[in-house]
């Protein structure tokens, strides 16, 4: 299904088969979409999705959310450039990025989780967490984890700080006295 100019314009024409269930709105959205792989996938918004040709089970939504993503799979971008990718190569998968320009550099990261304004903007890594509302290099995420096997930890205040600690927080901690 498409609605809007240049949308799903490359669906078969140069494959036999072609992807199938996709839905595509907005200017250009799903544009480079032509792979019998590429499938289920919901790009709403200009630009959205816009370099598609394999990537399945996407949903993208809000101006050029996930456009420079030729793959990828099961990914979620919500807001405005919210995982761009930027090289229209990008591919990675299972990746959540919700906010405008969250996890925008991410090419090849699978499993990231971002929430905020531009959380996780310039990284491309595996199994993070960013809970963050500015991307200045003297904005720490408010939250940040890792959740890979072995790597398992919570930091408060902070992104990456070289700790054995399953949970750190950078600066004071406490509830009714200080830990």
């Amino acid at each position: 299904t498409g609605v809007g100019f240049n949308v799903l314009t490359k669906n078969g024409l140069i494959s036999s088969d072609f992807g199938i269930n996709n839905t595509a709105v907005g200017f250009e959205a799903l544009k480079n979409l032509d792979n019998n792989t590429a499938d289920q996938n919901t790009a709403v918004g200009s630009q959205a999705h816009l370099y598609n040709d394999s990537g399945f089970q996407n949903t993208a939504i809000g101006a050029e959310a996930m456009s420079g993503y030729s793959g990828g799979d099961e990914n979620i971008a919500v807001g405005f450039q919210a995982l761009n990718g930027g090289n229209n190569t990008a591919n990675g998968h299972q990746n959540v990025a919700i906010g405008v320009g969250a996890l925008h550099d991410n090419i090849s990261g699978d499993n990231n989780v971002a929430i905020g304004y531009k959380a996780g903007f310039a990284h491309t890594g595996d199994d993070q967490l960013f809970i963050q509302n500015r991307t200045l290099p003297s904005y720490d995420p408010l939250i940040w984890g890792r959740f890979a096997p072995g790597i398992i930890r919570v930091q408060i205040n902070g992104e990456d700080i070289s700790t054995t600690n399953l949970f750190y927080v950078n600066g004071s901690a406490g509830g009714t006295g200080n830990w």
